[in-house]
């Protein structure tokens, strides 16, 4: 559970840079947007480390000395992380008028958002249209059938029993540049579909600039003939920041800490401590969905942690709690890295589970906290089992102090 959330705001551009290969003469650094949760995580531990007194190069080299044992638990060594772990990372706006923020979450991969051209009477069977930021737009969401049931002449060799299907007059290609509010992330999770007004555009959120530069060379301290380079910054919209919660830290180790540094180059980010956002308790068994909010890792892919094959499907069990997986709506996977601390070296790279990506769960018996609660432990347990050079050693126990694997649980669409 949660227990601190944090609303940091950038002070000016950001350097974020994803995994592309960077440094030889010409090359062209790509921003990505949102960042990964480590992040935050990077920002957030720093800054309590560098407050706490705690000689930085010392904490790399695993030699450090915490003056504060409160620091010593949350936060651990670069190679054994404490009890600090990062349970949300999401996009939000500062409000001045009332004095609070509103969070954006990412679209859900079960929806499918059409622009209408200008000029159209009707969404030519894509659903319902209604007016959106930029012109109409028509929303239809996602739903898994079994064929043979409304479909008997679909055939798959799919590893599920179901099938995400979209019911359209025409085919489209849909747009992912949408992120939903409060509002309408409340309305997916309740099973239904948001409208249009429940969307905000990227382009109301962040834009990119373009900065040119040229390297340095580290032993003169002049610069490399031949070496011009362009970056691409981030430049978030007036109010725009991100939404960070925070569990296994006591709340007044964060008390005064009013900036941080913030991805590439250290760019100044404000922070402020705030109530965070009410999340709806999950339904009660039946059929339920699970929507990553933060990417996820796990040692099957992008299968779920716990699942087991069995009959035509997938099986989850643990603690009492219980599930078939019935279908998964997933994008295409990212590639996460990074450096390593301790071992100064780069991170393995690892594929990720997109945020937004969604699971269908069904026949569900127990409390499905209870499996989202353990869900690092049931990681570790499979990464023993398979043995060899990955198991659950520092580079996973960094991943979940940095923030991947959050899920928030839903029903199924409703039947329309």
């Amino acid at each position: 559970m949660t227990s601190v959330w944090l609303f940091l705001e950038p002070l000016d551009v950001l350097y974020l840079r994803g995994n592309a290969a960077f440094g030889g003469p010409g090359d062209h650094a790509e921003a990505l947007m949102p960042p990964w949760p480590s992040v935050f995580s990077g920002a957030l531990r720093s800054a309590l480390l560098a407050r706490g007194g705690v000689d930085l190069g010392r904490f790399t080299d695993e030699a450090a000395e915490h003056t504060d044992d409160r620091l010593r638990r949350v936060l651990g060594t670069p190679s054994q992380p404490g009890n600090f772990r990062l349970s949300a990372a999401l996009l939000a706006r500062w409000q001045p008028n009332t004095n609070s923020y509103e969070p954006f979450f990412p679209l859900p991969q079960d929806l499918l958002v059409f622009e209408q051209p200008p000029g159209e009477k009707d969404s030519k069977g894509r659903g319902e249209l209604s007016e959106g930021p930029s012109g109409k737009l028509a929303i239809v969401r996602l739903r898994p059938q079994v064929p043979g049931e409304a479909f008997n002449h679909v055939q798959h060799s799919g590893l599920t029993p179901n099938l995400l299907v979209v019911y359209g007059a025409e085919r489209g290609k849909p747009r992912r540049s949408w992120w939903l509010t409060p509002k309408g992330w409340d309305t997916y999770l309740s099973g239904g579909t948001p409208a249009a007004e429940d969307l905000v555009s990227t382009s109301d959120l962040w834009s990119y600039e373009f900065r040119l530069g040229i390297a340095r060379s580290r032993e003169t301290y002049t610069v490399e003939e031949g070496r011009i380079y362009t970056t691409q910054a981030v430049a978030v919209k007036s109010g725009v920041g991100f939404l960070v919660g925070v569990e296994g830290c006591p709340e007044e180790l964060f008390h005064g800490l009013s900036l941080v540094r913030l991805g590439g180059d250290g760019r100044g980010a404000s922070v402020r401590l705030v109530q965070g956002p009410p999340w709806p308790d999950p339904p009660d068994g039946g059929k339920i969905t699970l929507v990553l909010h933060t990417p996820g890792l796990f040692p099957k892919g992008w299968l779920l942690p716990g699942a087991t094959r069995e009959g035509n499907g997938f099986q989850i069990s643990f603690r009492g709690f219980s599930a078939e997986l019935r279908c998964a709506a997933v994008a295409r996977a990212q590639v996460i890295s990074g450096w390593d601390l301790p071992a100064h070296k780069p991170k393995p790279a690892q594929r990720a589970v997109p945020a937004g990506s969604v699971y269908f769960l069904d026949k569900v018996a127990g409390d499905v906290r209870e499996y989202l609660d353990h869900l690092w432990d049931i990681i570790a347990e499979e990464l023993e089992k398979r043995g060899g050079k990955d198991g659950f050693d520092s580079v996973w126990q960094q991943r979940k102090a940095e923030g991947f694997n959050n899920f928030a649980v839903g029903q199924w669409p409703h039947r329309v």
